[in-house]
């Protein structure tokens, strides 16, 4: 059970729960009455409207065939991972001004996988307050930002985490 915990830890249970109705070609008002819960119940949890409860993940692992405490252990690293991205998403933008990325949504920059594109828009159209803050959130020394430069024919667009 832990090589398949590690294998889907961050995974919700909502979407483990899916994916094996889906494979059993079950619905989720069978999973419902099985269980005897309330249909809506089961929809709002595979929604990711809502928790699972100790109970009721009881019921479906037994009914899906899921090793007891599998969904409760993967619906608490679900919740590990939410809080760590709600508690860290003030520190994971830098400090600078929207308007520098007009061209994109700021609030989908996949701020790590971007980088280089990020610190020459900084280095181009922003103040140096900007451009030391930048230095600082990238941890880089603001006379070693000059080496992420590229020419001009670079086309900076599409910054957003979804895209490659």
């Amino acid at each position: 059970m832990k090589e398949r915990i590690n294998i889907l830890k961050g995974i919700p249970p909502s979407k483990i729960i899916a994916y094996d109705l889906l494979k059993k070609n079950m619905s989720q008002r069978t999973l419902a009455q099985s269980v005897n819960e309330h249909y809506q119940t089961i929809n709002a949890i595979l929604a990711g409207r809502r928790r699972l409860t100790t109970e009721l993940s009881l019921k479906i692992e037994l009914e899906l065939g899921y090793p007891e405490g599998f969904l409760l252990i993967m619906q608490a690293y679900n919740d590990i991972a939410n809080t760590k991205r709600s508690t860290q998403k003030d520190t994971t933008v830098p400090n600078i001004r929207q308007i520098l990325f007009w061209d994109t949504d700021f609030e989908t920059i996949d701020w790590n996988q971007h980088k280089k594109a990020i610190i020459n828009r900084v280095l181009e159209r922003g103040t140096q307050d900007e451009i030391e803050e930048i230095a600082h959130f990238y941890r880089i020394a603001i006379k070693d930002l000059k080496k992420y430069r590229y020419d001009n024919s670079y086309q900076l667009h599409y910054l957003h985490k979804n895209n490659n």
